[in-house]
């Protein structure tokens, strides 16, 4: 096991090359090497844009040159992507209020891997002057899509994908008219949660409160089923600019904020409970204020070793810098993990995206350089992330004694036992990622060690 990188590292950046006056909405991944960013260029009448690129192993960016997002209608607003990782097939989603539609269009790496293929768009007319949406994939071939519409309503649709023509298929639309987000970009954040099988959904609502919804799927062939909570979900406002991460190896959820008590960088863990039958609102911890400064944005990422399941937020945050911060996840505490990275040393910036890799622990970010006549700024960085090559494959025993690199070693498998300390006698134990046993398995595989027979004798069993 070890720690790789050593340190937070930028490896590379890119820019759009020339001025723009971009807005960026969002980035992801595509693949483990390619990504998409889109967003708005407000000095070519608001209209959408989007930005391919790629990533060698070394982190050095590729970026391609700019193309028009979905049609070439002006005022495009709130642009959101998700990808389906079991697919490399992603959506994306906009408010095109030059002709008062939302706006969606399904799209894959091309065959070239030089740029992007899409399918036909979809068009749904909502009225002009709306702004709020989000975009969140189950990883197993479906979407999910939340707008705000003329009727005051939050809207939701199931969107599946047609693997060969990219075309979307979409369900009837699910609604609340309980509550609404307020009416405005980067007011609404929704992820796909698997141990409920359902979406859930926060939104800023007037006051800067927060609500939320599940967002059960019934498939193409009926409305998605939506069930909000019964009031803010907290005692008190939280603030703006919401985001929320998943930590799939213990099934955390993450909601990230501009903090309305101190304009401060803050965080949540939230602790899912319920089921698709009976959802619940997720149980809120105590706020962690990520840093002292005021910022004017903050976005966050979940970065993960997959073969470990080690992961730490990665948090981009617009205050006294425009910055990385990382933290750790125990239990339902956020502790700094003091991997801090500048990328605009002195500035606030706003108007930014970030993305975890799907296989590593490098993410990509996306800023509206404002110090650089408004072009677009893409950084690759690596986070330092537990690493491991233990799996349920190679476990064959336990040393028989400590023994020094590259000698000869004695190693008790299967039927023996092993010499171990304050075990509970008739437990079973598994092999953790850095060679400890525990009573509970490993977050990524369940590697059996044995069954103890003594408070310092382990059966082992594999």
């Amino acid at each position: 096991e070890s720690t790789t990188p050593s340190s937070i590292v930028s490896r590379s950046t890119a820019n759009t090359g020339t001025a723009g006056e971009y807005v960026i909405g969002d980035v992801v991944w595509i693949t483990a090497t390619d990504f998409i960013a889109g967003g708005r260029k407000d000095s070519d009448s608001n209209k959408a844009k989007r930005f391919y690129g790629k990533v060698n192993s070394g982190g050095t960016i590729t970026l391609y040159s700019e193309n028009i997002l979905g049609n070439n209608n002006s005022d495009i607003w709130n642009t959101r992507f998700a990808t389906d990782t079991s697919t490399e097939i992603f959506l994306a989603i906009l408010m095109n209020d030059g002709a008062n539609d939302v706006y969606i269009r399904a799209g894959e790496v091309n065959s070239n891997n030089t740029g992007v293929t899409f399918g036909a768009p979809w068009y749904d007319g909502i009225g002009s002057g709306q702004y709020a949406s989000a975009v969140a994939s189950n990883n197993n071939g479906e979407y999910m899509i939340g707008f705000i519409a003329s009727d005051n309503q939050m809207h939701f649709k199931t969107i599946t994908v047609n693997s060969s023509t990219l075309a979307t298929t979409q369900s009837s639309s699910g609604s609340f008219s309980t509550f609404t987000a307020v009416n405005a970009e980067n007011t609404m954040s929704m992820i796909y949660v698997p141990s409920v099988g359902m979406y859930w959904t926060v939104m800023v609502i007037t006051g800067n409160y927060m609500r939320s919804a599940w967002i059960k799927s019934n498939g193409t062939g009926s409305a998605p089923t939506c069930t909000t909570d019964s009031g803010v979900i907290t005692s008190g406002h939280l603030g703006t600019k919401p985001w929320l991460s998943l930590d799939p190896s213990t099934g955390k959820v993450i909601l990230s904020y501009k903090s309305h008590n101190s304009s401060r960088p803050s965080a949540r863990v939230l602790t899912i409970t319920g089921s698709s039958s009976s959802p619940a609102v997720p149980t809120f911890s105590s706020e962690t204020q990520l840093t002292t400064e005021s910022c004017d944005d903050i976005r966050h990422t979940w970065a993960r070793d997959a073969a470990s399941g080690n992961g730490k937020a990665v948090f981009y945050i617009f205050g006294d810098d425009t910055h990385i911060k990382c933290y750790t996840l125990s239990g339902t505490t956020l502790s700094d993990a003091n991997n801090n990275l500048t990328l605009f040393a002195g500035v606030d910036y706003q108007y930014s995206g970030i993305d975890a890799n799907p296989s590593t622990g490098r993410v990509i970010t996306a800023t509206r350089d404002e110090g650089n006549s408004n072009r677009l700024d893409f950084n690759c960085i690596d986070i330092p992330l537990t690493t491991t090559n233990f799996t349920t494959k190679n476990f064959i025993g336990f040393s028989a004694g400590a023994y020094s690199d590259t000698n000869t070693a004695t190693i008790n498998v299967v039927g023996n036992t092993t010499t171990q300390s304050s075990l509970t006698p008739a437990q079973k134990y598994y092999v953790q990622s850095d060679g400890t046993i525990a009573l509970t398995a490993h977050s990524v595989g369940s590697v059996f060690a044995g069954t103890s027979l003594s408070s310092t004798k382990l059966l082992i069993k594999g």
